[in-house]
């Protein structure tokens, strides 16, 4: 069996802290939604959490340092999701382009100070008419990958961009991938593979590996049963096959973290037990 960390998503949260504190700012909400994913992680034994550091938080000295806090009385680490809410590394809007590469920066910085191991990011999505422009989104994907290295040449932590879903028509299928990210110049970027995106084009997870197995360092597990939306169903509810998948990670001896990345808390507990199960019937297969 495999000693990869196992964590969940502070998003989990997110929802109960909305429902719980209606009248609070939305920075107190995120600070919440945290604090209670880190307590709930350690509770259940989880070996991280994965943040979604999000503005108004990120750059918020007092929040951030209450985060630290919380970080540091739990016990816990963390790894960072970056901002991507509003934000498109490959914007053909400039002004939305430059705030979402300082965005990137900001979180690599704020992982940095939380010690995190990784951080993810999302490389943006494709908006009708300029789509039809071609080769548009991975010039201006490229000029902002150039821009995060520049500030960050050797971070300390895996930086990691995300494969996206349909909806965002971009940055998806293996090919396009492969055609940014192969390039020697972003040798220094991971992948962060996520099986409900993946799923959403058809593609094959096999092929995804064998395309990028030296490349990914981080995966984020959920389900899906659509094509054209990403609703974090809970792992099992859906048509993706994770004993295909364990035994990819098992093939690959892939050494990082693994999210569990879902709804609510309750449901990444019943997926990390669901994927265990999994990972232990794979390698007896594979034994």
């Amino acid at each position: 069996m495999p000693t990869n960390r196992i964590g969940l998503n502070s998003f989990a949260a997110f929802l109960d802290q909305v429902s719980l504190h209606p009248g609070v700012s939305v920075g107190e909400i995120q600070l919440g939604s945290m604090s209670e994913a880190l307590h709930y992680a350690a509770k259940h034994d989880f070996d991280f959490v994965e943040i979604l550091l999000d503005y108004p938080l990120l750059g918020d000295a007092d929040l951030e340092g209450l985060l630290q806090d919380v970080i540091t009385d739990v016990g816990l680490p963390v790894n960072v999701h970056a901002p991507f809410i509003d934000l498109s590394i490959s914007s053909h809007n400039t002004l939305v382009r430059e705030a979402s590469v300082r965005s990137t920066i900001n979180a690599i910085a704020a992982a940095q100070s939380l010690k995190a191991a990784c951080l993810t990011f999302h490389p943006g999505t494709r908006v009708f008419p300029f789509n039809l422009v071609r080769g548009h989104y991975s010039s201006a994907m490229q000029d902002s990958l150039r821009q995060i290295l520049a500030a960050y040449p050797n971070p300390g932590l895996r930086v990691c961009v995300e494969n996206m879903p349909t909806t965002e028509r971009f940055f998806g299928r293996i090919a396009d991938i492969q055609r940014i990210l192969e390039r020697p110049t972003f040798d220094a970027f991971y992948l962060t593979y996520d099986t409900s995106h993946l799923y959403t084009w058809g593609e094959d997870a096999a092929e995804f590996w064998v395309a990028f197995h030296d490349r990914i360092g981080n995966v984020h597990l959920v389900d899906n049963r659509y094509t054209d939306q990403d609703p974090h169903i809970a792992l099992g509810k859906g048509h993706i096959d994770f004993h295909q998948v364990a035994g990819l990670l098992l093939q690959y001896a892939y050494p990082y973290d693994i999210v569990i990345e879902l709804q609510t808390l309750h449901h990444c507990s019943r997926g990390r037990a669901f994927f265990l199960r999994l990972l232990e019937s794979a390698a007896n297969e594979q034994a």
